[in-house]
């Protein structure tokens, strides 16, 4: 049986669909999501700015309309790919933002550098941990495997997540929350992966599979094109916060450095809160998609430069990680800023970071030189063959 606050929360947002629908009062359901989405949004900028109370009321008041849109789409029959995604990607940017919100209330009472480090860590499971529920839920194809796993304790469903949300924010207990999310979200995450493997419940999921010959029948080109749209969609807004971001950042630590108390340190702090959050969102996409692209474009690298699957995965898991560990730079420098960390504590960190990734930059060239080794040193026997 699932979480009684997820039952509750549908049973209130039934009664409200069903009575609109024999009113006949109809509503779009996109509109309805956009709703919900601005009472969610509202509920993480009055937890950041201290009012946790009515944050987290009009949190759970997001969370029980939630239902609504979807409810009213298959009662008028009105349901749309495009609604889906729109639900989708809006309830995973009030999820990013609740979290955040609270994560700075958390480094607000608790600011030591030691306990900023563990905060962070713990909320960073959190978050990708949320994300990576919604993913397996949509992936998986085994829908009564779906339906135990969303059942089972800990429970890791989004009604859970923003009610254990909404309990840590009235007690002031953003930890024990952060640590409870992460715990459940990554044990539905590897219990999903488990099954995978043992049933074949992810579309095409296997770990231990005989490299195929590559396909000579060519992909279609629509598959290149929406992916590279679809990348470059979520890459400029990214390359655009990524600079606003540095500027509300040195903000934020001119008035940490100075001891400024006023509404113009609260409204950076806002900024940077808001783009940090928006900056995992856009990057958690831009990174899912380049991976996606990455695989529709193996089977054509593969055959055309002749390397082997391991090498080209090898390059590709690189490639990520060293993306994954660059923009990991700008949430670790917001985390020190609201913690007061000390500048050379600060400049330490970016230092390891930086470090980390030009280490890593270092094995993808070595890895990339071996790769084109062959077609290197056929380059050169054949200007050797003219000259």
């Amino acid at each position: 049986m699932e979480l009684c606050p997820g039952i509750l929360y549908r049973r209130i947002s039934t009664l409200v669909s069903i009575a609109l629908y024999k009113s006949r009062i109809f509503v779009n359901p996109n509109i309805v999501t956009l709703a919900v989405f601005a009472i969610g949004m509202l509920a993480s900028v009055l937890i950041f700015m201290g009012y946790e109370a009515y944050g987290a009321l009009l949190a759970v008041l997001s969370s029980i309309l939630d239902g609504v849109d979807g409810e009213l789409a298959r009662l008028y029959r009105a349901q749309t790919r495009f609604g889906a995604l729109l639900d989708t990607t809006l309830d995973r940017v009030v999820d990013v933002m609740l979290l955040t919100a609270m994560f700075h209330q958390l480094l607000v009472v608790n600011a030591s550098f030691q306990q900023t480090l563990l905060y962070t860590v713990v909320f960073a499971l959190a978050i990708s941990g949320s994300m990576y529920v919604s993913y397996v839920s949509n992936a998986l194809e085994d829908r009564e495997c779906l339906a135990k796993l969303r059942s089972s304790f800990p429970w890791a469903t989004r009604d859970a997540r923003i009610f254990v949300a909404t309990i840590a924010t009235l007690l002031k207990a953003y930890t024990w929350a952060f640590i409870y999310i992460a715990i459940a979200t990554w044990l539905f995450t590897i219990r999903a992966l488990l099954h995978s493997l043992g049933k074949g419940g992810l579309a095409g999921a296997k770990f231990f599979v005989r490299p195929k010959p590559p396909s000579i029948t060519p992909r279609p080109a629509r598959a290149y094109t929406v992916l590279l749209e679809e990348i470059v969609t979520y890459a400029i807004p990214l390359i655009i916060l990524l600079y606003l971001v540095n500027i509300a950042l040195d903000k934020t630590s001119y008035y940490a450095k100075v001891e400024l108390s006023s509404i113009y340190a609260l409204v950076w702090q806002a900024i940077a809160t808001v783009e940090i959050a928006l900056i995992v969102y856009l990057a958690y996409n831009v990174l899912k998609r380049l991976a996606e692209l990455f695989i529709v474009l193996k089977d054509s690298v593969i055959e055309r430069i002749w390397v082997t699957p391991s090498v080209y995965a090898k390059l590709v898991k690189r490639a990520l990680l060293l993306i994954a560990i660059i923009l990991s730079a700008y949430p670790l420098n917001y985390a020190m800023s609201l913690g007061n960390v000390e500048e050379e504590l600060r400049d330490l960190g970016n230092y390891m970071v930086t470090a980390v990734a030009l280490i890593v930059l270092f094995f993808l060239i070595i890895d990339v030189a071996k790769a084109f080794e062959h077609l290197i040193q056929k380059y050169i026997a054949k200007r050797h063959v003219k000259l």
